[in-house]
């Protein structure tokens, strides 16, 4: 808990010494912002909805099914190895680090569209493979951990290129903040459907994480909703 909250001492130091958004003190000065009420309106609400859908496909399929790993895991081994459970675990959080930045790098390589639909494909289909082929604990099941949670982590270091692109400098933060939190709160709602999908389906995480998986489909969709942002300066 004291390491998790050691970097909020940080925000005393920014206060300090980084210097308030030029940009935002120019737009600022036009007159008085409601960016709440701003993100809503008509104007912006095309591209608040799509970045909520966007956030709730990246964290349902991770909450819903990723996150479930290393209880599925301990299913395999019938509770006879407690490391399988830390191993998924360590596995899942090391392939997390590797794709995050790659996510962003991704995205500014062959455009912000291009990369969502990528990764929602790259995502359904491992994350289909280990929960419809992998059927025992061994190198595969870890390979197969490792790969699926980098590329299903991959989309939280593509949307801090993204979502700030859709919003103009007055209520940029907001936007993207409550876009990507809504996110959340759907995903919760997908959390608790995992759980109900397992004893629908006897206790399988397999069969219950193959099915929430699919949530990927909306977002190789939804995607081509959205504006493509690459080399287009930031909206005013």
């Amino acid at each position: 808990m004291l390491a998790g909250a050691a970097p909020a001492l940080l925000t005393f130091f920014i206060q300090l010494v980084v210097p308030e958004s030029e940009r935002w003190k120019e737009s600022a000065k036009r007159g008085m912002s409601r960016p709440v009420k701003e993100i809503f309106s008509r104007r912006f609400l095309k591209n608040t909805l799509l970045a909520i859908a966007f956030a709730s496909v990246a964290l349902i399929g991770t909450w819903g099914s990723v996150q479930w790993l290393p209880l599925w895991a301990d299913q395999l081994t019938a509770g006879t190895m407690p490391q399988a459970k830390a191993n998924t675990q360590i596995l899942s959080g090391l392939g997390a680090v590797t794709g995050c930045p790659l996510g962003g790098l991704f995205g500014g390589g062959i455009g912000r569209r291009a990369a969502f639909f990528s990764l929602c494909l790259l995502s359904l289909f491992l994350a289909g493979f280990l929960y419809r082929a992998v059927g025992e604990y061994n190198g595969i099941f870890l390979v197969m951990v490792f790969l699926v949670g980098g590329v299903t982590a991959a989309f939280y270091g593509w949307f801090p290129l993204y979502l700030p692109e859709l919003f103009p400098t007055r209520v940029r933060a907001t936007g993207q903040g409550v876009s990507y939190n809504s996110g959340r709160i759907l995903a919760a709602a997908g959390a608790l459907t995992q759980g109900q999908l397992v004893s629908f389906y006897g206790g399988s995480y397999a069969q219950a994480g193959s099915v929430i998986t699919l949530i990927y489909l909306l977002g190789m969709i939804l995607i081509w909703f959205a504006p493509e942002t690459k080399g287009k300066p930031l909206p005013e």
